[in-house]
């Protein structure tokens, strides 16, 4: 940054400047909280769905038994169809939100197939409704990590550069009006001196 001149009025535009930077920074910081709340919600909803996946596993290893029957043929029983990514604004973040997804099922004959199928199908829809909102959590938790550092970069240019600089400013303006005040003094008893002495 330039050095300020010195003199009154940019003393006063560097007082003003402090001001405005005090002014703005607790609403930066309180914006930095919120996001550091967020990430910190989206972290919790990320393990949360990690539970839910392991719980879905070890349900599935229950079934292990059933899949060792070759007879059965289970590839393609159901595939997503479509799966709906709504918008949602956080702190003027856009931020992907899970909708709706639907599945197609492959027709099976209830007959040809043993029950424990239906209950296999509903679990394979369950995991890749867990895998796509864990995609979709991972997104939010990078978009939301990364306006923190930005807010947080901004807070430390106020907190650690631009209030500690104008400081600085306004000191050294401050002195420097103050030795020009003073050598204006001694100037002004010199020259009156000076014409007491031709006075004289």
């Amino acid at each position: 940054m330039s050095r300020p001149a010195l003199n009154k009025s940019s003393l006063k535009n560097q007082r003003d400047q402090l001001k405005l930077y005090k002014q703005y920074l607790p609403s930066l910081d309180l914006k930095r909280q919120q996001f550091l709340g967020l990430v910190k919600a989206e972290e919790k909803h990320l393990g949360d769905i990690d539970n839910a996946i392991n719980e879905a596993i070890g349900e599935a290893d229950e079934w292990l038994p059933f899949l060792a029957n070759e007879d059965i043929t289970l590839n393609g029983l159901v595939r997503v169809k479509d799966i709906d990514v709504r918008y949602e604004n956080q702190l003027g973040v856009t931020l992907p939100q899970l909708g709706d997804i639907s599945f197609e099922r492959r027709d099976y004959s209830t007959f040809q197939k043993p029950i424990w199928v239906d209950g296999l199908v509903a679990l394979l829809e369950e995991v890749s409704r867990l895998t796509c909102e864990k995609q979709l959590s991972r997104k939010r938790s990078k978009l939301l990590r990364a306006e923190l550092q930005t807010i947080t970069q901004r807070v430390n240019l106020f907190d650690k550069v631009l209030i500690p600089s104008a400081k600085d400013n306004i000191r050294e303006i401050g002195i420097a009006l103050s030795d020009m005040e003073r050598a204006g003094v001694v100037r002004a008893k010199l020259a009156k001196k000076k014409r007491q002495q031709r006075g004289v």
